[in-house]
């Protein structure tokens, strides 16, 4: 048998294998699975719907209103909390659910976390780092600026900033 040959039997009995799986969950379960399947190589495509009047556009309406909902109320969770004001919430709300889609995706680098803290509080983490350590050694200008900073950013006052900081990091 040919490598190609081998290939394709191996590929067609998974597809089958992911179907059997799909139909048993949408029966044992009552869930409603669409599952595409696109090869490159053949250029054929597969598709399977377990309910033949399950709209897909109506899926994905139903899937974007959920988020929005989940953002809002996590928003209002930031808000009450924190705070901060109701857009100013919202955003941050969305970051935080970017930040957490990409974790669940991949590993996260330095580079997310800054990018993260910067949506966030409008400073890096190694700012807000570096100006806690001087003052804890009592030189306070550069975390007193960076307080303001953040505050500007989040549309607060520094003392809730102060606040939201020490709740976070102690």
């Amino acid at each position: 048998m040919s490598q190609n040959h081998l290939r394709l039997a191996k590929l067609n009995k998974r597809k089958r294998g992911i179907l059997r799986k799909a139909i048993e969950l949408s029966d044992i379960c009552e869930q409603e699975i669409v599952i595409c399947m696109y090869d490159r190589i053949s250029g054929t495509f597969v598709r399977y719907q377990s309910h033949p009047e399950t709209d897909l556009k109506a899926m994905e309406k139903l899937a974007a209103l959920k988020e929005k909902h989940y953002l809002n109320q996590m928003g209002r969770q930031i808000q009450a909390k924190f705070g901060l004001s109701s857009d100013r919430s919202l955003k941050i709300a969305k970051v935080a659910h970017q930040f957490n889609q990409l974790s669940g995706s991949r590993e996260l680098t330095e580079k997310d976390a800054e990018l993260f803290a910067v949506g966030v509080m409008g400073a890096s983490m190694k700012d807000v780092e570096v100006a806690m350590k001087k003052s804890m050694k009592g030189e306070s200008e550069l975390f007193d600026k960076l307080l303001n900073d953040i505050a500007s950013h989040n549309g607060t006052t520094p003392e809730k900033v102060n606040g939201i900081i020490s709740q976070i990091f102690f």
